[in-house]
Formats: C-alpha cells, structure tokens, sequence
C-alpha cells in the first residue's frame, strides 16, 4: 500500500471514521443484547402465564371428564405463528390431544424428536412446571405436569401427563432487531458526516498542499522528471515546494542530455559510420533473434552476402573518398527496394548482408534478382558515371544451417561461388563447400564402403504406448570405418546423395532388412521393418518394381515393410512424389512420412498423399516436458493425423516424462532412448529376451498378441 495513504491528509478522517464506525458497532452489539434479553423474558412471563392458566383449565376439564372441550381448546392454537408445537400427552407419553390431528397416538419423541425427556420425567415427579430458553436462544418450550382424569374405579386422578409448548422466537427478535440497527445505523451515519466535515477543513488548511509536495517526490523517484509540485506563496512549505521544482527542472535537463548522449553512443556502436547502415555486430544479433523466432514458428529465413563487382577498380583509379560516396548511394538503393522488415547491413569494405527474416528459396532468389537490378543503373557521383555489379551468396535456415555463424559462412561460400561462376547469385550447396579434407576423404572411401561390407543395419525398436508392445524396427545403417571407427547416416548419407552412391546405398539398405524381417518371422516374432527412403530414390523409375521384388524375394508381406519419406524429399517434387508413393501403396507398403514439422509443406497437398503414419520430428519430443511451444505443436500434430485417419509415431522419446506426456495427448507409437538405442541384430535379439516390453503385431493386424521371444 502506498505511504500517501498514510499521510496527515488521510489519517485524521480515517480516525475519525475509525471511530464513528468502532461506535457504531458497539452501540449495536449493546443495544442488541439489551434488547434480546428484554423480548425473552417478556415472552418467558407470557408462556408461563398461558401455560398455568392451560394446566387449570385442562385439569377442570379432565376431572369432568370434558375431553372434547380440550381438543377444542387446543386447536386453535395452532393458528399462532409463533406457535410450532402444542400438545398434551399422557403417562406414557402418548399425545392425547394436539394441534394437530395427526399427531395424537403418537409419543412426543416420534413428533418433536429434540424433545428433553428428563424434564418431561422431572416436571411429573415433582409436579412443577418449567419454561426454559433453547440453546440457540431462538424458541421457548414449556414443560407443564397435568392431572389426568381418574380411571373407573379410582377415587382420585393419579396419572400424570404433560402439556408441551414451543413457541418460536426468531421472527419477534427480527422485528425487534431492525428497530435497534436503524438508530445504531443513524448515530452512524451522523458520526461520519460530521468527520468528513472535519477532514475536509483538515485537507484545505494543510493536507492538500502537503500532498502535492509527496505526490511530486514520488513521481520524480519513480523516473518522471516532469513532476512539479506547483506551490506558490513565501510560505516555509511554499518554498519548499519552489525549491523541489527548481531541482526537477535541472535533473531533467541533465538527463536529457545524457539519453541523447547514450542514444548516439548506441547506434554507433551497432551502426556502420560511412553509410548509417547496421554493423555486422547488428546484423548477427538480428540474425540470432530472427532463427529464435523462425524454430518457434516452424519457418525458414535467407541471409544474403553481396559483395560489389568493380568496386576495387574504382577504389584504385578515383580514391577512397569516390569509393565511399558510391557505398552510401549502393546503402540507399539497397533501403529503398527492399521491406521494412528486412535488414540491410554493412560487414565492411564492400561487402553487404540482407536478413530476410520470413522466406524461402523462392523469395530469396526474388530478392537477390530485385537487388542485381537496382544495380544495373549507372551511379552518377561528381561528374563520374559509375557502374558496378554484384555477387549474391544465398544460404536459407534450417536447410543450409541452424546457427547464425554456419548461416553467414555458407552464405559467403555461395556468393564466391557466384563470383567465380559469373551468375549474380547461387544458392548454397554442400557441393562447393570444400571446407574439410576430411569430408573429401571420406567421399573417395564411401564408394567402397559397400563392397568392402563396411556398412551394417542397426535396428531401433518402435513401442505401442496404449498395450506396450514391441511392434516394429526402424532399420537405421551404421558405417564400420576401418579408420574412424562407427560413423553416423547424417554423415555419409548427404556423401552417398551427392555421388550417385544413394542408389546402391537403399537397395542394400532395402535387401538387408527384409533379409532380418524374414529371419524374425522364421523365429516366431511378428515385427514389422522401416525404411527410409532418400529424395533422390523417389525419382527413379524402377523404385516400386525393385521393392516388390525384394519382398518376393524374402517371402515378406508387403504390409511388413514400412518406408520412411521425409517431407521436403516429398515436396522437391510432388508430383512424381505422389505417382511412386501411390503405387507402393496399392502393393500393400505401409508408408510413413519421417521428420514431420522439421520441413514446410502444404498440408492441403499432404492430406492427398496415401500415408498411415507420421512421425513427429525429435526436435519437438525431445523437449515438449520444458517447452510449452514444443508441447503445442506436438499436441497439435497428433489431432491433426488423428483427424485424417493416420497414426503418429514420436521420435527421440528419451525421458519418463515424455513416454507419459505422449501417451496422455493420445499419440500411437513411440521410439528413442527410453525404449533403447539402435542396436545391432545380435544386439537387438539379447536386448529382447531381457527387455521389458512385450512383442507384438499390432502394426500390421490392429490387434495386440504376445509372441515368446525366445
């Protein structure tokens, strides 16, 4: 709570409410109790008075032998509606004679259960009567002895009943208490006014003025250096308030200044001197903020490195000052044709980068034409008529690097690529990147690596989340270097696609796990096989033919083979992606398509496509139980397979908590470390006599069976 709540021009009217309200309320709790305790007894004196005359009048007429008389006595009393019960019972507590009809016959318990049966006892003993409060003080009940007339043959009554009345309370005290609030309310009332009264001659005589003085210091503490308190007068606290503004005035002047001063020392430091361009510093952080935002959204960016054509010549024949007039002219033009939302910076000398924060090849070739263009036209500077020209290296993220220094240095790789060649732009290409001997190395080894029986199939187990069951493998290949020991697909795969090598890299690949599936079944164990295919495979021709006669070969059902195709290998071409993909469907092949979410498809495109499985890309699984994000779209993407008819299958499950989460949003299969590595087929049949899940055949049938792994 803030301090000015407590301030004089506060604390004086809030004692005095504090104390019109404490008065108040002690004025009605008094008066309450005063007024409560007077209605009880004066109702108590009422009851006892009715009851005594009741008991003399009963007893007259039961001593006559008038029963009819007491029934007509006693019925209308139940028209009082402070009256609840009323009744007259005999020696065994048998109701004789009540207000109400349906009563009589009946014990006092059975009719008023919280009836207190020892004063019932107490008053025909003793022959005394009693009138008591009950414990909420909200009904009076009277307990009343009563002769009953004596039996043929008894020369005096001796019997002995009891006549019972509750009356209730509650409605008399509400009336009573409404009048005691309504006074307590208006002495209330009247104490508040009159310390508002006070308050207000209080605030106009010093608490305004005092206020003004807090009001304006807090301000200025809070960092408005606009506060002015605004007092006038000679007045001590008048110039107080003067002085107080006097300071403000100058704090703020001072740290105008020194904004003005930190602003320019900022852009200069994140903004090249000659053209007011970003710096590279800038640009990099730009470039970092924008792949953070570009993995949150599931979308690609372009970097752009430009260097100018021509420039040196003008550098050395017109002097440096020519050279940096036409760099400022080749900065404006850059501005002018390009978005707002793209950055435009300067690395040095004549070099240039353009950060498109939102697009694909397509739109950085746009781009990269749009700038080659705007430089076409001749520069004009001091009475020279400069042309120039450039080289645009593209280099797109995800597809060409997940960082910001692999985005810039593959960017340049392709603009001296586009230099050399002479052709404005080139996109990158791990082709021209001849950064490593070592990647060449293993280029020439690869070839052999086939022949040689480098190459061996690791298989990684997929699980049924809802039963449990071991229900497929993904066959993922190993290469055994004599050298380097195990090497990893992602490094000999994009070697074997640039080559020609992929061909006899997928008919091995191919050959071997139907090979393995085959040898399972002959064992008794039902495990479906995957594949992935390469987008270079989808092109060819004889790709349906060669799988169909591998399956022929090794007597497998087509159905137990499972071919992996990541998006982007589907969407190179989509076309003849579609043609091949259907007609490896119509042969029974179960396809999947791998990596989902990683590329940036059309799902209308998709949903044509003769698939039963996706797989969620490990990059969303493997941290969905931290980030919210990766939850989502995992989330997402199981709706929407489910939606249209396909199973999801979730890759790179490492964790408890992702295996619970998956299985939680609904998700079919899962695969990764939790379950275990890839292992190799010795590897996997000891992994299957001491793993814990069951073998199945729900991939291929629906329905879970146990199989004995042994």
């Amino acid at each position: 709570m803030s301090p000015v709540f407590f301030s004089l021009r506060f604390i004086i009217p809030l004692l005095l409410l504090l104390f019109a309200v404490i008065w108040g309320m002690y004025t009605l709790s008094h008066d309450t109790h005063a007024e409560t305790v007077k209605l009880e007894e004066a109702a108590r004196l009422r009851l006892v008075q009715e009851m005594t005359g009741l008991q003399r009048e009963f007893e007259h007429m039961l001593a006559i032998g008038d029963q009819a008389g007491v029934q007509l006595e006693i019925t209308p009393m139940g028209s009082d509606p402070d009256l609840r019960y009323a009744f007259l019972s005999d020696d065994q507590d048998r109701i004789l004679y009540a207000t109400r009809t349906d009563w009589v016959g009946q014990t006092m318990q059975e009719v008023f259960p919280a009836i207190n049966t020892r004063l019932i006892a107490e008053a025909k003993q003793t022959l005394t009567g009693a009138v008591l409060l009950s414990d909420d003080r909200n009904s009076l009940m009277g307990y009343y002895p009563i002769l009953l007339g004596a039996r043929q043959g008894e020369l005096r009554p001796n019997r002995v009943g009891v006549l019972f009345i509750l009356n209730d309370l509650s409605a008399s005290k509400l009336a009573a208490l409404r009048g005691v609030e309504s006074e307590a309310l208006k002495s209330t009332l009247i104490l508040m006014v009159l310390s508002g009264l006070l308050a207000l001659i209080f605030h106009f005589t010093l608490t305004r003025r005092v206020a003004k003085v807090v009001t304006a210091t807090e301000r200025l503490a809070a960092g408005d250096l606009s506060a002015q308190t605004g007092l006038s007068g000679n007045d001590e606290l008048a110039r107080i308030g003067q002085a107080f503004d006097q300071m403000a005035r100058k704090i703020e002047a001072d740290n105008l200044r020194l904004q003005e001063s930190r602003l320019l020392l900022e852009h200069q430091a994140l903004h090249d001197v000659l053209t007011d361009l970003p710096n590279r510093a800038l640009i990099e952080d730009r470039l970092q903020q924008a792949i953070l935002s570009a993995k949150r959204q599931a979308r690609s960016l372009a970097l752009l490195i430009m260097d100018l054509d021509g420039f040196k010549e003008v550098n050395d024949t017109l002097g440096h000052h020519m050279g940096d007039l036409l760099l400022q002219q080749v900065a404006l033009r850059l501005q002018n044709i390009l978005r707002k939302s793209d950055t435009v910076a300067r690395l040095g000398g004549d070099e240039f980068a353009v950060l498109l924060p939102s697009a694909d090849a397509e739109k950085a070739i746009l781009a990269a034409r749009k700038i080659l263009d705007a430089l076409k036209s001749p520069f004009p500077i001091q009475g020279h008529i400069l042309d120039i020209g450039g080289s645009i290296g593209i280099a797109l993220f995800p597809t060409h690097g997940a960082d910001g220094t692999t985005l810039v240095r593959r960017a340049d790789v392709a603009m001296y690529v586009a230099k050399r060649a002479n052709t404005g732009y080139a996109i990158y290409d791990s082709e021209h990147d001849q950064h490593s001997m070592a990647q060449l190395a293993l280029t020439g080894e690869f070839g052999h690596a086939i022949e040689n029986q480098q190459l061996a199939l690791y298989y990684q187990p997929k699980i049924d989340l809802k039963s449990g069951c071991l229900v497929s493998a993904e066959a993922l290949a190993r290469w055994h270097h004599p050298q380097h020991g195990l090497i990893m697909p992602d490094k000999f795969i994009p070697l074997a696609e640039r080559t020609g090598l992929i061909k006899p890299l997928t008919q091995w690949g191919l050959n071997t796990a139907l090979r393995q599936c085959a040898s399972w079944r002959e064992a008794g164990l039902d495990l479906s096989v995957a594949v992935n295919l390469s987008a270079r495979n989808l092109p060819e021709p004889q790709l349906a033919e060669n799988i169909a006669r591998m399956l022929e070969n090794w007597s497998v059902p087509a159905g137990w083979l499972e071919l992996e195709i990541t998006e982007s290998a589907i969407m190179t071409d989509p076309v003849r992606a579609l043609n091949i993909l259907t007609r490896l469907d119509a042969m029974g092949v179960r396809l999947a398509i791998d990596d989902f979410g990683t590329g940036y498809s059309s799902l209308s495109y998709l949903k044509k496509l003769p698939v039963d499985t996706i797989k969620i890309d490990k990059s969303f699984v493997m941290h969905m139980s931290t980030d919210k994000n990766d939850e989502v779209i995992v989330r997402s993407t199981i709706d929407l397979a489910h939606n249209l008819g396909l199973r999801v299958v979730a890759e790179g499950v490492e964790r408890q908590e992702a295996w619970e989460m998956l299985n939680e949003l609904g998700c079919d299969m899962a695969q990764g470390y939790y379950i275990s590595q890839a292992l190799a087929p010795m590897e996997f049949a000891a992994w299957l006599k001491d793993s814990p899940w069951r073998v199945g055949i729900l991939a291929v049938t629906g329905i879970t069976a146990e199989i004995n792994p042994g």
